[in-house]
């Protein structure tokens, strides 16, 4: 009996050392996604009265079906997440490009490149909003003042046709470091013998990147991307820090609007259904991202 104890006790070691992990994925990740699912299918709000709480069952997502503002929203998300992840990306391979090469001071600018990514989120957007105000900022001030590029100071966060541009533009150089950083380290894990017989062979520079690089860099590339549209779909706190959603609803993405509506309006339950119609997007990308490593590996 005490050699079985020992023996059991040897089988259940592995779980007892990932219950803390489990531990806390349930109550940080599945219990609030389960709760959130609840409070969807119910009318959950705060009023002067108190709480309200009454079960509606779908009601909140055939709202959501005839709430325009919602669908601009979730069309702004679309743009937003899939323009910035291709800009992100190709800006990011270019940089990668020229740190593989060889030149005096490379370490330097492989850690400067670093800046971007690692600064806060909320410093950033202020940064740039401070750096776009129409009359204090330094970009109005190289391009009108000194440069006389424009014929009056642009209001680049405060008109519909400058606004969403913008935050795309800021998105940019604060994601791109990272695709810049992996896409580098794939890039140095290519066998420079590779390089060197293509070079024999005759192939150009092109030719090179198209036949060798290319496919080696496919991977991670499109793990990469699939990471970037997860990050930007769900994405809410440089919009909301940078504009939020305005002026107007020009950049009003929809983890934003499901944020004012859940925690400025109080409306949870209707809050938790636009969290939850995303959802699924994110979750097939999730799928995706899953069924890439599992194939690699």
């Amino acid at each position: 009996m005490p050699m079985m104890s020992v023996a059991n006790l040897k089988k259940i070691t592995p779980y007892l050392f990932l219950l803390p992990t489990f531990t806390v994925l349930i109550l940080v990740n599945i219990y609030p996604l389960i709760w959130g699912f609840i409070i969807s299918l119910q009318e959950y709000k705060v009023t002067f009265s108190g709480i309200v709480v009454n079960y509606i069952g779908f009601n909140n997502y055939l709202l959501l079906l005839n709430d325009n503002l919602f669908i601009q929203s979730l069309l702004n998300t679309i743009i937003y997440s899939f323009t910035s992840v291709a800009l992100q990306f190709l800006l990011g391979l270019m940089v990668a490009l020229s740190l593989n090469e060889n030149f005096r001071g490379r370490t330097f600018f492989r850690t400067v490149i670093l800046i971007p990514w690692v600064m806060p989120t909320v410093a950033a957007s202020y940064l740039f909003k401070w750096l776009f105000h129409p009359f204090l900022g330094m970009i109005n001030d190289i391009l009108y003042t000194k440069l006389h590029l424009t014929s009056e100071p642009l209001l680049w966060l405060n008109v519909a046709e400058l606004a969403f541009p913008t935050a795309i533009l800021v998105n940019l150089w604060k994601g791109f470091p990272f695709y810049a950083v992996m896409l580098l380290a794939s890039l140095q894990s290519i066998p420079e013998s590779l390089y060197e017989a293509a070079k024999i062979d005759g192939a150009d520079r092109f030719q090179r990147f198209r036949y060798i690089t290319l496919p080696s860099i496919t991977f991670i590339s499109m793990v990469l991307i699939i990471l970037g549209l997860v990050w930007n779909f769900n994405g809410v706190t440089l919009i909301y820090t940078l504009t939020g959603g305005g002026p107007g609803y020009a950049t009003l993405i929809s983890p934003v609007y499901a944020y004012n509506i859940a925690f400025t309006n109080l409306h949870y339950g209707y809050g938790s259904a636009m969290g939850w119609f995303i959802f699924p997007f994110t979750l097939t990308l999730i799928f995706l991202y899953t069924w890439l490593m599992l194939k690699k590996e």
